[in-house]
């Protein structure tokens, strides 16, 4: 009983929501979320998307770089601006220093001299001068309170900054008290310059359009080229499986994806057309039993009732559906393996042991049938698989032989060179044509021959589903006379 609310009380039925309106013809439905609305601030273009991207970041780094390229240059010309300045203030103080002491200015002389070239408009030091003791004799100098004797630079409120340096002049006849002399000149700083700002400004504005313009022209290209593959998917979706999303031969992420999806297109395909091969198998091999079983029970329901006849009416009955019941328990196992289904997780089957006990079980059987088994199996292989999956395959060669080999048949194990496992099956009958031994590995396939014999086709298949998943080739050849099914499993890593 569902869990929905009951009909109401008045009879009518209960009310439904309107259901969404039919699509239009040739139209396709909507992806999840394609009918949101977009960013208005956003381009629906991708390739204008990805321009429009790409100018922001150049324009960005191009900021970013030529600033920090500034910065950089600015910390070393103003380096070598200060060094500059220091060398020659030192040396216009040093022009107050005479060689030797007799020609040395009083304290007046020299307070005379300074003031003299601080009013002078040609240079471009000026000058200040205190006492040892910290009063000022001359001046003042803008930023400075005091006098030093190191270089330094100055940031007087109100004016531009200032480099200056600081000389000590020692007490002499005439000049009682040491005197310190600071001379000090302006010094242009980078980042005054309004130049600076306004090019790196230049510079990311040019930088961007070129950037946007390759940005365009890429993703343009990569638009055309997923207009390319979304063409061939839809000519998939709309069935036709033969087509493939084109590849550009490049390598890249795309092509590599392209090419995965190519392949998983071909298994698809391949899927696709067993399945309607299975079906027309299908539709073609059991007909004739269920066609049977009719026949049979509308003449029983025609004659009259007889016990024994119909005792045997209803037996054939029986074994016509055991047959068709035993094709699809066989297609069921098929599928099962080639789904990747194993019936126990993986281990360490002993294959020599298994063989050997299913051969000596056919070994009666094939005496039976007046047939001669040989065994020839090496002791201690093993490999890793499903112990009843390989049972049945090794079942079903058996089988396969004594139904349609020769008289003398055999049944080997051993290693090969690299240490796999080799399995092989041989008989001296008619053997397989090659052009037909690709083709009886198929599902329902029997040669001609065979139409009247007991079988349902399906026995080769299910050992090549079963070789398929543990890893192993099987390969059909000539056994001169006769046919010989190979095994081969890789080596045990």
């Amino acid at each position: 009983m569902s869990g929905g609310a009951p009909p109401p009380m008045d009879g009518t039925s209960p009310r439904r929501p309107p259901a969404d309106p039919p699509s239009p013809a040739g139209t396709e439905p909507a992806a999840p979320g394609a009918g949101g609305r977009a960013s208005p601030l956003l381009p629906r273009s991708f390739a204008l998307r990805v321009a429009l991207a790409s100018a922001a970041a150049v324009f960005l780094v191009c900021l970013l770089g030529f600033g920090l390229a500034t910065l950089r240059a600015q910390i070393r010309l103003e380096s070598r601006l200060r060094d500059h300045a220091d060398s020659s203030l030192q040396q216009e103080l040093a022009s107050y220093m005479p060689p030797t002491l007799k020609q040395a200015l009083g304290q007046a002389e020299l307070v005379d001299e300074v003031a003299r070239h601080n009013v002078n408009p040609k240079l471009l030091f000026r000058a200040a001068l205190w006492t040892a003791e910290g009063a000022l004799l001359l001046g003042p100098l803008p930023g400075a309170a005091t006098g030093f004797t190191d270089c330094r630079s100055l940031l007087p409120a109100g004016g531009p900054p200032l480099r200056a340096c600081g000389l000590a002049f020692p007490a002499i006849e005439g000049r009682p008290r040491p005197l310190i002399l600071v001379a000090a000149m302006e010094v242009t700083r980078i980042e005054d310059d309004p130049l600076w700002p306004l090019t790196l400004l230049l510079l990311g504005l040019a930088a961007a359009p070129a950037a946007a313009g390759v940005g365009f022209a890429y993703s343009r290209r990569l638009e055309r080229r997923l207009a390319a593959v979304t063409g061939e998917a839809r000519a998939v979706m709309a069935g036709d499986l033969a087509r493939r999303l084109p590849l550009q031969g490049t390598g890249d992420e795309i092509d590599r994806l392209v090419g995965t999806v190519n392949v998983m297109l071909a298994r698809i395909e391949a899927l696709v057309r067993d399945l309607r091969e299975v079906t027309d198998n299908i539709a073609h091999d059991l007909r004739s039993p269920l066609a049977r079983t009719r026949q049979m029970l509308e003449a029983a329901l025609r004659r009259a009732r007889d016990p024994e006849a119909d005792s045997a009416t209803l037996a054939r009955a029986v074994a016509e559906t055991d047959a068709v019941l035993a094709t699809f328990a066989a297609l069921l196992r098929i599928a099962r393996v080639e789904a990747g289904l194993r019936q126990a997780p993986p281990r360490a089957v002993a294959l020599s042991a298994l063989v050997g006990f299913l051969g000596e079980t056919y070994e009666a059987v094939a005496e039976e049938r007046d047939r001669v088994l040989a065994l020839d199996v090496a002791p201690g292989i093993t490999v890793p698989g499903d112990t009843a999956l390989l049972r049945e395959a090794v079942t079903n060669l058996l089988e396969n032989a004594l139904l349609h080999g020769g008289r003398r048949l055999c049944l080997s194990l051993s290693r090969d060179a690299a240490g796999g496992a080799v399995l092989a099956m041989r008989d001296d009958g008619p053997g397989i044509p090659a052009g037909e031994r690709a083709k009886v590995l198929q599902r329902f396939y029997r040669l001609d021959r065979s139409r009247n014999t007991p079988g349902t086709g399906l026995g080769l298949a299910l050992v090549a589903a079963t070789a398929r998943l543990h890893g192993a080739s099987l390969t059909l050849g000539d056994a001169g006379p006769g046919l010989v099914v190979t095994l081969r499993f890789p080596a045990a890593g």
